[in-house]
């Protein structure tokens, strides 16, 4: 019973993860463009982006940000919800640590 709890478990978060991976990547793809450095840039640069600035309306660059926005914002929505399945999680199947 407990090998197969763990099981569930583990697909559920990974799962999660896969999930926001995902949202964040769409996100990035959908980014209008603009960073903190140049605002007039095209896309999501990796180099002078941040994951945050998916989630500004509107971007540095002064465009709306219709579409990634809320993507990054389920995205860390799931996370917040993966990190407290991980808390609950750590209460009832991890062991204790005295």
């Amino acid at each position: 019973m407990k090998r197969k709890l763990l099981r569930i478990t583990f697909i559920s978060l990974a799962s999660l993860i896969v999930i926001a991976l995902t949202l964040e990547a769409v996100a990035m793809i959908y980014y209008p463009g603009g960073n903190h450095v140049t605002g007039d840039t095209e896309g999501f640069d990796f180099v002078y982006n941040t994951l945050t600035d998916l989630g500004r309306d509107p971007t540095p660059s002064g465009k709306p940000n219709p579409i990634s926005q809320p993507l990054y914002r389920t995205a860390i929505y799931v996370m917040s919800f993966f990190q407290l399945f991980i808390i609950q999680l750590s209460g009832s199947i991890l062991p204790k640590i005295n």
